[in-house]
């Protein structure tokens, strides 16, 4: 192992990289000494909330590179899904990637808690075993399969640009890449054939325009449970494989749920009524929280200090 590999190795076991997000000073002496020593071995970092296996190398077509130089990864996002998750909830995470919101949920809902991570790409289904196998408490299952509408099998084209962009759509991504045939199953059928026999108290899905293939697949869970769900609609990747915002929308009005426009970049969480999110999405993809009615009325008052309340329009 060369000189700068070792040093680094001993750096990264010591250093408070649970401060970079949160520190400018932390954050500016981190990337000194990695943009420094220019690492290319995979190494075990601490977030606020996990911790990963870091693969620091551009060729390692992993996502986990953005979160070496930031310290974490979606930050506005996670702060509000974090808080709304409680000990002993179960938790799905559709298209886990290399586990952010998996590993974020296991630390919250504890040994009472379970998550199940879907992940259909098996490159990157590897780098969710292994951060998985960090995680203290083994309150998680990992499965290899694309959640869709039906069972069957189904072609993954993978991304050559974005190792988080891998899509049943070619159409959908910048380069394309090999094409993958993996397994796909619907999240009702899933769950019966389990045996998992507690409610869904959350939902993540990042499927790069399937979110409303994976809904209808889950839409016994959803409409009995009442679920919490954090979801990209990004309307050119729907069309792509021909489905439409507009429909997505109107099964979570019907269904009363409150919708939570989340834009990472600017810091912004605010809510938002259906017809100015449908302005909205007529112009950009929106990272959204949908929560059920009932259940928001009943979020506690420091809530408001992560959600701007009763905005109606936000363009």
């Amino acid at each position: 192992m060369a000189i700068n590999e070792m040093l680094f190795q001993q750096i990264a076991a010591v250093f408070p990289t649970a401060r970079v997000a949160r520190s400018r000073t932390w954050a500016t002496l981190w990337r000194v000494l990695f943009y420094a020593l220019r690492p290319r071995r995979p190494f075990v970092m601490r977030t606020r909330w996990y911790e990963f296996n870091a693969y620091p190398d551009k060729r390692s077509l992993t996502l986990t590179r953005a979160v070496i130089r930031r310290g974490d990864w979606e930050a506005t996002i996670t702060e509000l899904f974090a808080r709304l998750l409680s000990a002993g909830d179960l938790v799905i995470d559709v298209g886990a990637n290399f586990g952010h919101y998996t590993m974020v949920a296991a630390n919250r809902v504890g040994e009472d808690g379970l998550v199940i991570a879907f992940e259909p790409h098996p490159h990157v289904f590897s780098q969710l075993q292994e951060n998985a196998a960090l995680l203290p408490k083994k309150n998680y299952r990992l499965e290899p399969l694309l959640l869709g509408a039906e069972a069957g099998e189904i072609t993954l084209h993978a991304s050559l640009s974005n190792p988080g962009g891998h899509s049943v759509a070619v159409a959908n991504m910048r380069l394309s890449g090999e094409q993958l045939t993996v397994r796909m199953v619907s999240l009702d059928d899933f769950l019966h054939a389990s045996g998992v026999d507690r409610p869904v108290s959350f939902i993540k899905i990042d499927a790069e325009g399937y979110e409303g293939r994976v809904i209808d697949g889950a839409m016994r869970t959803i409409a009995s449970h009442k679920p919490v769900l954090f979801l990209q609609l990004t309307p050119d990747q729907l069309r792509n494989v021909g489905d439409s915002h507009e429909r997505v929308l109107r099964l979570f009005d019907e269904l009363g749920y409150v919708a939570i426009v989340l834009r990472d970049s600017e810091k912004q969480r605010f809510r938002c009524e259906y017809e100015a999110l449908r302005r909205l999405l007529s112009r950009c993809a929106v990272d959204l929280c949908l929560i059920p009615a009932e259940r928001y009325s009943r979020l506690e008052p420091g809530f408001k200090d992560l959600v701007s309340d009763g905005i109606a329009d936000k363009d």
